[in-house]
C-alpha cells in the first residue's frame, strides 16, 4: 500500500513538473519575442549622436508619392520618420543637431516642407508622417471628404492627406509647404488652398493662411498645431476660372448624371436660359465649396430638350461668367 501511494506521489510530482516546465518555456518564449520586437524596433532608432550633423539630406523610398519634408530646427534635436499608407516605417533621419534641415524623398512628384522656427521645442523631439492619415483616422477622413466632394469641394494632387504626428506640439507657429504636380488647370488653382481635418466636425476646414505660389507649384500655410492635412479646391476668388464640363453634358451617361461647375466662389446665382432667352433653371448658393451641378432639368423637374442653353453665373460682386451648353440625350 505505501509503495502503491509512493508511485502515485512520485507520478503526480512529474506530471506538475512537467506542466511547469511547459508554462515557464511558453513565458520565456513569448518575453524573447516580445524582446526582439523591441531590440528590432530599437535599432532602427539611431542612437544619440549617431549620424553627421552636416548632413542635410536623407533618401527615403515609398510606394505612396515623392516627399521632400524639410524640417529647421533651431533648439532640441529632432528626428523624423515616414510611414507608407500601410504604417510601415519606410526611413527616418538620425537625430539632427539644430539648426538643421532633413530632406526625404520618394518617387512620384509631390512635396512637403515644414519650416520650424527656433524655440519652438523646448528639448528633442520626434516628427512622425503617416500617408493618409493613421488607421484610427481613416474613417473620418472618408466621412469628411465625401461630405465636400457633394460641395463640389475636390482633393487635389497625389499626395493625399497626410496626418503630422510629434512627441511636442509647437509651442509656435509653424510653417507648412505642400507641392502639387505640373500641368493642372489655372481654374482649379484659382481655388487651390490648404485644409485641416476637424476631426469633432467630421469635416476639412479651409486654412486661414493658405499662400498658393504658382511658380514654385507649392501651398504654404501657418499653424500652431500637428494635424491632418491635404490640398483641396475650394470656393475661388473670382470667376475668371470657371469650368462648365463635360460639355456636350450626356445626362444620361455623365459621371453622377450632373453638369459640373467648377471654380465658382461664394455667393453665387447660376442662371441657364434657352438660345431665346427662356430662363430654364436657376440656383443662389451662399456657399459653393468652389462648385455647382446641374441635373439637366427644368424649374419644374422635368427634362430639357436636347439642344444648346446659355449659362450665366454672377456673384454678390457683380462678376459674371457666362457661356454655352450643349445638352445631348
Amino acid at each position: 500500500m505505501y509503495e502503491m501511494r509512493g508511485w502515485l506521489y512520485e507520478r503526480r510530482k512529474y506530471s506538475l513538473l512537467l506542466l511547469l516546465c511547459l508554462l515557464a518555456s511558453f513565458c520565456i518564449t513569448g518575453d524573447a519575442s516580445e524582446r526582439a520586437e523591441y531590440r528590432d524596433s530599437a535599432r532602427a532608432l539611431p542612437r544619440s549622436g549617431q549620424g553627421d550633423a552636416s548632413k542635410t539630406t536623407k533618401a527615403v523610398q515609398s510606394s505612396s508619392s515623392n516627399i521632400v519634408l524639410t524640417v529647421a530646427v533651431a533648439g532640441g534635436g529632432v528626428t523624423v520618420r515616414l510611414y507608407d499608407e500601410f504604417g510601415g516605417l519606410v526611413e527616418q533621419t538620425p537625430p539632427l543637431t539644430p539648426p538643421a534641415v532633413a530632406t526625404l524623398t520618394a518617387p512620384g512628384g509631390s512635396a512637403i516642407e515644414l519650416a520650424v522656427p527656433g524655440g519652438v521645442f523646448s528639448g528633442s523631439a520626434i516628427v512622425d508622417i503617416y500617408m493618409r492619415g493613421l488607421p484610427i483616422s481613416r474613417p473620418i477622413i472618408d466621412e469628411a471628404d465625401r461630405r465636400m466632394m457633394e460641395q463640389s469641394a475636390i482633393p487635389f494632387g497625389d499626395l493625399g492627406p497626410i496626418e503630422f504626428v510629434s512627441t511636442a506640439q509647437p509651442s509656435r507657429t509653424v510653417t507648412i509647404t505642400l507641392s502639387y504636380p505640373s500641368g493642372s488647370s489655372p481654374a482649379l488653382l484659382n481655388s487651390l488652398k490648404a485644409y485641416y481635418l476637424d476631426k469633432n466636425q467630421v469635416s476639412w476646414i479651409p486654412v486661414p493662411s493658405s499662400r498658393l505660389d504658382p511658380e514654385e507649384r507649392t501651398v504654404a500655410f501657418d499653424v500652431s498645431s500637428f494635424e491632418v492635412f491635404r490640398l483641396m479646391t475650394g470656393s475661388a476668388d473670382d470667376l475668371n476660372g470657371v469650368i462648365v464640363y463635360p460639355n456636350p453634358f450626356r445626362p444620361r451617361s455623365a459621371k453622377d448624371h450632373v453638369l459640373k461647375f467648377i471654380g465658382l466662389t461664394d455667393r453665387v446665382e447660376i442662371k441657364i436660359f434657352t438660345l431665346s432667352g427662356d430662363i430654364v433653371w436657376s440656383r443662389r448658393l451662399t456657399y459653393t465649396g468652389g462648385g455647382a451641378t446641374w441635373d439637366g432639368r427644368n424649374l419644374e423637374g422635368k427634362e430639357v430638350a436636347s439642344g444648346l442653353y446659355v449659362y450665366q453665373i454672377t456673384n454678390a460682386r457683380g462678376e459674371k461668367s457666362t457661356g454655352r451648353i450643349s445638352v445631348i440625350w
